[in-house]
């Protein structure tokens, strides 16, 4: 599965690897956005079977209770979910240490949900009570590992979008633990929370969740362009992070040195934000701007794939009806590309066998071969298609219309 998932992105950029310990156990820490999808971007980075904790009201719906253990995904009880259930992550815990003692990695989403932003949900305790007790459990037999990641995603809702793992440097619990023997219970927990916190938040395009928060992811967008020249580095996905990253510090530090320039820049990107949701303008189109020759580039790309897009289209809509089917069922749109990737794994195999016999029957083997090898990947290239078309049709727009065109200006003349 781990070996599939990069067909679900157009680019995937990996950082950090080498922080992952070898000489004991992990747990993975990473912040939670994207539901499902973030459990199987994880796989990528250690290619190894990894568990999963999630919380256990997740698991009332029986359809993704099944898809949940497919992917050994555990529960874990919450104090919403009462007192009473509590007890049930004593279970959790044991079967946590029997995981990390064989040196399986172990991965807890440590918000405790997910939610689609570029910022942080206060981090739950649960993770610091099943990496205590685990290395209570595991006894000296070899030290314990809390790994942080920062996923970080081109879109939540949108197929085919670009990806970030970046991991950072962990925090070895043996040896917090034996350093802090004379603190309480509570206060390892805490301690251990403000450790973790700021190593997840500076490896994410962090922004504070507050009414600036649509200005600020507009704005660093706009500057990304700019911090990438300066550094000059190419426009990867982690790198594009990173200058989004340092537009957001750049701008926390103004908003203490002059609040009259800070409010004076919210106020364009407030407006530049309301007007480029009204033009449904993608955040693809604002980090790397398009020339004029880039765009007509991809406009004669676009019109050359025709045939296979129409080609991939009709193979694949059995795929895409039915996601869209569930998707419009579905409220939380956190789970819309993990419902996409999940079926285009189960349906494709499907497609392919329903297949082989009618084209054998109706054409040449050669060509039946040829048809078969490139309904394949049709899921993903069309996703992809739509995906250059959507970015296309917005760098048009972002050329052509004046009052954009206005405000971006205004905003890179008023941060000169």
């Amino acid at each position: 599965m781990n070996n599939t998932i990069s067909s679900a992105y157009s680019e995937i950029s990996i950082v950090g690897k080498e922080n992952i310990p070898t000489d004991g156990a992990v747990i993975f820490a990473p912040n939670h956005t994207n539901a499902l999808m973030d459990a199987l971007s994880v796989l990528i980075i250690s290619h190894k079977p990894t568990v999963f904790v999630a919380r256990a009201d997740m698991f009332k719906n029986p359809t993704l209770a099944k898809l949940f253990n497919f992917f050994k995904i555990m529960p874990i009880m919450r104090l919403r979910d009462g007192r009473e259930n509590m007890k049930k992550n004593e279970e959790i815990i044991e079967e946590a240490a029997v995981v990390l003692e064989h040196k399986v990695p172990f991965c807890i989403f440590c918000e405790g949900t997910h939610r689609m932003k570029h910022s942080m949900l206060p981090i739950v305790k649960g993770i610091f009570r099943i990496a205590i007790e685990a290395e209570s459990k595991l006894n000296g037999k070899m030290p314990l590992y809390i790994v942080p990641i920062g996923i970080e995603y081109g879109s939540y809702v949108k197929y085919s979008s670009t990806l970030s793992l970046n991991i950072g440097t962990p925090i070895n619990v043996t040896d917090f633990v034996n350093n802090h023997k004379e603190d309480p219970y509570p206060k390892l927990l805490v301690e251990l929370k403000e450790l973790l916190a700021p190593k997840i938040s500076e490896l994410i395009h962090f922004v504070k969740d507050d009414e600036n928060y649509d200005a600020l992811i507009d704005l660093s967008y706009i500057r990304n362009s700019y911090y990438l020249e300066a550094w000059n580095l190419s426009g990867n996905p982690y790198n594009e992070m990173r200058a989004n990253r340092k537009f957001i510090e750049d701008f926390y530090a103004l908003e203490k040195n002059s609040t009259y320039k800070a409010e004076h820049l919210l106020k364009l990107g407030k407006e530049f934000s309301f007007l480029r949701r009204k033009l449904n303008i993608a955040d693809e189109s604002l980090i790397c701007p398009a020339s004029t020759l880039n765009i007509i580039s991809c406009i004669l790309l676009l019109f050359f794939f025709i045939p296979y897009f129409v080609f991939s289209v009709i193979i694949s809509s059995p795929i895409t009806l039915i996601s869209q089917f569930i998707i419009y069922k579905i409220e939380d749109k956190a789970f819309n590309n993990s419902i996409r990737y999940v079926l285009s794994i189960l349906l494709t195999p499907i497609i392919l066998i329903i297949l082989v016999p009618i084209l054998f029957s109706v054409t040449k083997w050669y060509i039946a071969i040829l048809i078969l090898l490139l309904s394949i990947p049709s899921f993903s290239f069309s996703h992809k298609y739509v995906r250059l078309l959507r970015i296309v049709i917005s760098d048009i727009k972002l050329k052509t219309n004046k009052s954009i065109k206005t405000l971006v200006k205004s905003i890179n003349d008023y941060l000169k």
